[in-house]
């Protein structure tokens, strides 16, 4: 069973909220929730919080500066500077950044290559700062507490809301929440792709 000291960056919206639940219910782990405490405040109530805003550098220094964790999760690193703020203060074990299949899937004309570009780079950062990082690339994540509201289930197949395109590569939020776990568990590191 997985035990240890864990920070979730994010974990109340969403992806992060299904992983941080299945945390709850399935290790020893009582995990810390980093985020600026503006999603879902009641959620998790047992759990500490740590309130700061991954793009002001002097919060992150004063939140982690000396801090040590056995694993760090990531649901909220999109840019340079969020990742850098994060991985120059703490000492972390084993880092998962949740990273997407559009680094893998996009091209240059693609409305998602910029986002590939960020999502690469920020691979790229934790794979530097951290001796053990699992990058984890998913498809497009659908179920639940879904506040982007891009996609809606029609006769039990995920479509892009509005059209009957089915969404690809696609994964539920429960699903990938379960697969994190589980590569955490078995010490997991490098590239894992899940959903296509």
């Amino acid at each position: 069973m997985l035990t240890g000291k864990m920070l979730i960056l994010g974990g109340t919206a969403f992806i992060g909220r299904a992983f941080t639940a299945a945390v709850v219910a399935a290790t020893r782990i009582d995990p810390v929730l980093l985020n600026r405490n503006q999603t879902n405040r009641d959620l998790f109530p047992s759990l500490r919080r740590i309130v700061c805003d991954r793009n002001d550098a002097a919060a992150c220094q004063r939140a982690l500066d000396g801090s040590d964790w056995d694993f760090v999760v990531d649901f909220s690193g999109h840019t340079h500077n969020q990742m850098v703020h994060v991985l120059r203060h703490c000492r972390v074990r084993h880092y998962t950044y949740l990273s997407s299949s559009a680094v893998d899937l996009s091209w240059e004309e693609d409305p998602l290559f910029d986002m590939a570009r960020h999502k690469l780079w920020c691979e790229h950062l934790v794979r530097t700062h951290v001796a053990r990082a699992l990058i984890v690339r998913s498809g497009f994540v659908v179920g639940p507490h879904d506040y982007t509201e891009r996609f809606e289930l029609r006769n039990e197949v995920w479509v892009w809301r509005g059209t009957d395109d089915p969404v690809r590569p696609v994964v539920t939020a429960a699903m990938l929440a379960q697969f994190l776990l589980t590569l955490l568990t078995c010490g997991h590191t490098e590239v894992a792709r899940c959903g296509y």
